[in-house]
């Protein structure tokens, strides 16, 4: 049976690790079956197993920070074969035959070849490349295959692997850090690599404006060497390093500071600290070329690059040497973090609310599209919360807007506590917040949303102690919807009803609730975030409130208010339906403009006297698959989908409604079509309460089309318009005859 032969470092007594059926996992942690020493080894870092087919063992990487290399090469998961050899960190691994005598395994590793890393403590395998050897010594290391200090020949070939390994551990970081999708992450993954790179204790992430002496930099994000965040308390660092690094514009490095009595080390920060070492690495980020970039402008030259922030690092204990390499190495990491956080903070100010912190609301359209295929793709679930913030108009007018501005941070702090790292929060408008919850079901949901809930009344908010409350609506995708908009709306129109009953509650979404009654927004589906389409939605409700107050022919206000819902809806042909002693059709209006019969018949009685009897909007997008459409008019209609609304004349009886419907294949109309027509049908109710003629003619009395029968009402108003007319014609002749009469100026 094989074994692993396991050397942690040059010196150390060799160690024996016979194979089986199990797994050896290796690491830094104690729980490991495999227990390595150095800070470049991660907490779990790689394993061991037998091969799923056929006799022999693999090696697999378990997502280390720095990696696990076979024979020189970086391997994700590789076969083993016997004398492979297997580098963590500093340790050396062997796998070998049972049989093989440990001590002479490594023994005869020492005499060949050198297997540790450069900047290891081996005879072997050379010393470090001291920062004092020159570019001329190197050259000449190259150029006769030795280098200086180092204890065996060196041939291009090791050279190449060590060129290749720093390339490929550059790129590795480099792709971490590129990889973060968004801010917070960002900062904690630049972090975390740079001290899994160089082994410091803890390191922080300063940013702010550049001063001169880096007074204004302030730590934005604290991590330790097990990747946890830092407390503010735990946030405090030497700010004379940080000013040189930023004052000369490079790394700056101090080793040794406890040993030393220069006064640097003296300073009461490094001293209280107990510092060993510390580091500082400036983030420069190029400045706008300039149209005199090509002068030689010793100024312009010096401020090529602003200072974009620090990263900050320190330890309280030795640390493994930096050598040439490594310095150029973290100065690129650091050119690539710096480019990575300006584009990541101008993402994040174009993407966030500045108020409140959280998304705003064309960032949370486009990932609602995105997770939506993302559900469909999976087979998964997606739950859309909505939540309004109780009575909070009586916080602005009783305590002020400031105190109203507080409690919506302090909501939205409290809002992202609650939920998951890939949950997306935003603020939805005004004290309204939007809510996703990907792969998430009805059950988790209700657990979520009751989590917020608590956490939002959890403490008084502010000096005045004041507790908020929530209402919340949930809906759930697929069962309440497939579309973003209509997720939306059921959501809302759930809120609406924890609102109407009491407040301070979660409602799941129902389909008792999907009526007009129960909709929280009535203008949502009017504004969808194009802006050629919110204009052209409110040109045309504008023309109607215009139409509906003009004093044009009331049979001639009816037809171009049907115009207007084709228009906007889309629709095949617009019908006004009276409840009147039955229904009846009362004018008609098709596609293009042209005028239907007025004794019409021909449409789903159906679903019209549901919404007259139900007092709610309809809005069947299938014909064949609701019941409120009889058969005998999809039949003869060939009718694909309906919409009805009913219309309400100063809040009172159902006057009529509103009727829409189209016969066209795959053409079925949307909330967003519904909300145009709920809101002529509101606009056209207005306007039949304040002109009886029109009143009359919506009824289907016969009237004279050029305004015979005006009532009282519109007579009084074209005589006041007169009046006004007369009245502007005499303050004008007025002022003419007072000019008129000025006498000349006199001359002496």
């Amino acid at each position: 049976m094989p074994k692993l032969v396991v050397l942690t470092r040059p010196g150390a007594q060799v160690q024996e690790f016979p194979l089986g059926k199990r797994s050896l996992t290796m690491g830094r942690e104690p729980e490991n079956e495999v227990q390595l020493e150095g800070l470049e080894v991660s907490r779990k870092h790689c394993r061991v197993e037998p091969l799923p087919k056929g006799p022999g063992y693999r090696i697999i990487d378990l997502n280390s920070k720095n990696g696990t290399f076979l024979n020189g090469l970086q391997i994700t998961a590789m076969a083993l074969d016997i004398e492979d050899q297997v580098r963590v960190g500093d340790s050396l691994v062997v796998y070998v035959d049972d049989d093989a005598d440990a001590e002479e395994v490594i023994a005869g590793i020492d005499q060949g070849t050198s297997w540790l890393p450069v900047g290891s403590e081996s005879s072997t395998s050379g010393d470090l490349l001291e920062e004092e050897t020159s570019d001329e010594d190197l050259s000449t290391w190259r150029a006769s295959g030795s280098r200086p200090g180092a204890g065996g020949p060196h041939t291009r070939s090791s050279n190449r692997s060590y060129l290749k390994e720093r390339l490929l551990r550059l790129g590795m970081l480099s792709q971490n850090i590129a990889s973060a999708p968004d801010l917070s992450r960002l900062m904690d993954t630049i972090l975390d690599e740079v001290l899994d790179f160089t082994g410091f204790e803890r390191g922080l992430l300063l940013l702010g404006e550049e001063d001169g002496r880096g007074a204004r930099l302030q730590p934005v994000r604290g991590r330790c060497m097990d990747h946890e965040h830092l407390d503010d308390h735990a946030r405090r660092f030497s700010r004379g390093l940080v000013e040189e690094a930023l004052r000369d514009r490079a790394i700056t490095i101090r080793t040794g500071l406890a040993a030393t009595d220069n006064s640097f080390s003296l300073r009461e920060s490094v001293v209280s600290m107990g510092l060993e070492s510390a580091l500082c690495i400036p983030l420069l980020t190029p400045r706008r070329l300039s149209a005199r970039a090509g002068r030689d402008d010793r100024r312009h030259r010096s401020r090529a690059s602003r200072v974009l922030g620090a990263i900050y690092l320190d330890s309280t204990s030795d640390i493994r040497a930096l050598d040439k390499p490594d310095l150029r190495l973290l100065e690129a990491v650091a050119a690539q973090a710096a480019i990575a956080l300006q584009n990541a903070r101008l993402h994040h100010q174009a993407t966030t609310d500045p108020l409140t912190g959280l998304h705003n609301r064309g960032f949370l359209r486009q990932v609602f599209d995105d997770e939506l295929r993302n559900a469909e793709e999976e087979g998964d679930q997606l739950t859309v919360l909505m939540l309004d913030l109780d009575h909070f108009k009586k916080i602005n007018d009783g305590h002020g807007h400031d105190v109203g501005d507080e409690v919506l941070r302090r909501v939205s702090a409290r809002l992202k506590r609650a939920l998951r790292v890939d949950d997306y929060a935003c603020r939805w408008g005004g004290e309204e917040f939007l809510v996703l919850l990907p792969g998430t079901n009805g059950r988790g949901a209700r657990i979520v949303a009751d989590k917020v809930a608590v956490a939002i009344r959890s403490q008084p908010i502010g000096e005045a102690g004041l507790t908020v409350t929530a209402s919340i609506g949930l809906s759930i995708y697929p069962e309440h919807g497939t579309s973003s908009e209509l997720l939306i709306k059921r959501a809302d129109q759930a809120l609406y009803a924890a609102k109407t009953a009491g407040r301070n509650r979660v409602t799941v979404f129902t389909e008792d609730l999907d009526h007009t009654g129960h909709r929280q927004d009535p203008f949502e589906g009017l504004f969808d975030g194009n802006s050629a389409h919110a204009q052209r939605n409110l040109k045309a409700i504008f023309d109607t409130i215009d139409l509906l107050r003009s004093t044009r022919p009331p049979l001639e206000i009816l037809r171009r208010t049907l115009d207007h819902v084709v228009d906007l809806t889309r629709a095949r042909r617009a019908l006004l339906i009276v409840a009147a002693e039955g229904l009846k059709v009362t004018a008609a209006r098709a596609a293009g403009g042209r005028t239907l019969l007025r004794g019409l018949r021909e449409y789903s009685h159906s679903t019209v006297e549901t919404a007259i009897q139900e007092r709610r909007s309809f809005c069947n997008l299938t014909a064949d698959e609701e019941g409120f459409l009889d058969n005998s008019s999809v039949d003869r209609l060939g009718l694909n989908t309906v919409m009805c609304v009913p219309i309400f004349v100063s809040g009172k009886e159902v006057f009529g409604v509103l009727y829409a419907d189209d016969t066209i294949a795959n053409r079925e109309f949307g909330p967003r079509d519904l909300s145009h027509l709920e809101m002529i049908a509101h606009q056209l109710g207005l306007g039949l309460a304040s002109s009886v003629t029109l009143y009359r003619a919506a009824q289907g009395e016969t009237l004279d089309e050029e305004g015979a029968g005006e009532d009282e009402t519109s007579r009084l108003r074209s005589e006041v318009l007169r009046l006004r007319l007369e009245l502007e014609q005499t303050r004008t002749n007025t002022r003419k005859f007072r000019r008129s009469r000025i006498p000349p100026p006199r001359i002496d």
